[in-house]
């Protein structure tokens, strides 16, 4: 018995690596009714009804909320934005490479602590050359980066249907 709870605690540390059901939009109950679509009739819907209600408090309201309301170019910059954070994080799921490198050129003094520089055939002055390399990746092994690359791509389509209500 006591050789089957340390199976038992690997299984569910195991279980808890798991990633989440990818998500599924449910299916649409009703079809949407096509006559939206049509054009309105010149002169057929009135464009300012709230001041049918005679209501001043109504209408500086909705004026205020026009005033105030995201243009085009606002939305743009939003959707240009979600766009940018997107490739950011897809970006972040790649390794990463960095390289470094330096030269100096190095005198010592004659008048050191160390007699060094009075030793026959040593040389004062010498190069002196570093150069380094640093690659990593990280392995996406809870699912943590898919899921944000995932967020990141419902956030530009967020954007993308905003736009298109402007």
């Amino acid at each position: 018995m006591k050789r089957l709870y340390p199976l038992l605690l690997a299984a569910s540390a195991l279980a808890g690596c798991t990633v989440g059901p990818d998500y599924r939009r449910p299916a649409a109950t009703a079809a949407a009714s096509r006559d939206w679509l049509e054009p309105a009739a010149p002169g057929a819907v009135d464009l300012k009804w709230w001041q049918r209600f005679g209501d001043p408090t109504l209408t500086a309201l909705v004026e205020r909320t026009i005033a105030n309301a995201p243009d085009l170019k606002e939305a743009r910059a939003r959707l240009a934005e979600a766009r940018a954070s997107r490739d950011v994080t897809a970006g972040s799921r790649l390794p990463t490479v960095n390289a470094t490198g330096s030269a100096t050129q190095n005198v010592l003094s004659e008048n050191g602590q160390l007699p060094i520089a009075n030793i026959p055939g040593f040389e004062r002055d010498f190069p002196l050359y570093d150069a380094g390399f640093d690659a990593s990746w990280e392995i996406d092994l809870w699912g943590r980066r898919t899921r944000q690359a995932q967020a990141a791509e419902a956030r530009v389509e967020s954007a993308e249907f905003a736009r298109r209500d402007v």
